[in-house]
């Protein structure tokens, strides 16, 4: 929805709408998805089944400190459940503060990797696709300059 040159993205589940507000022109879909990942993010904090009006009035400042995370300067960032839920922790589990230093830096590595959904000890610890592009142009000219035949012949070589 569009308002007086403002672009108006929004979700809406049970009870509550979801909406991301732009001047600039941006993917939408990618706003919609984060909305609609960021409200099962929501439900997997909340003890409730459901997210709805109650359940974020009672758990407003963890929605205010996940936004803080998932989102940086208008970015999405890391959505993971999983990760998030290892360094911010919330009723019994806030209580065990973190202390061992190598835990430290396994969230560290976890939170800055591109591979947050691995499990550890996997012998590769990098994704990686290596994407080759190889292409022949072939031309056959009259003496005078003119193109009797010309044709290109390519094929894309990976490697992961």
């Amino acid at each position: 929805m569009q308002l007086a040159g403002v672009s108006f993205i929004h979700t809406t589940h049970n009870d509550i709408t979801m909406i991301a507000a732009t001047k600039n022109n941006i993917n939408a879909m990618l706003i919609h998805h984060f909305l609609s990942g960021f409200i099962r993010l929501a439900a997997s904090y909340f003890e409730e089944t459901k997210v709805d009006e109650g359940s974020v009035r009672k758990h407003f400042s963890l929605i205010y400190e996940l936004l803080d995370e998932v989102m940086d300067y208008g970015y999405p960032q890391i959505m993971d459940a999983d990760l998030l839920k290892e360094y911010i922790r919330t009723g019994s589990q806030g209580q065990n503060q973190l202390t061992d230093i190598e835990k430290l830096k396994q969230i560290t590595v976890r939170a800055t990797g591109a591979i947050s959904w691995r499990a550890e000890g996997i012998k590769y610890k990098r994704n990686e696709v290596f994407i080759d592009i190889v292409e022949t142009v072939n031309v056959l000219l009259s003496s005078r300059g003119t193109v009797l035949k010309a044709d290109v012949q390519g094929k894309v070589v990976c490697k992961t």
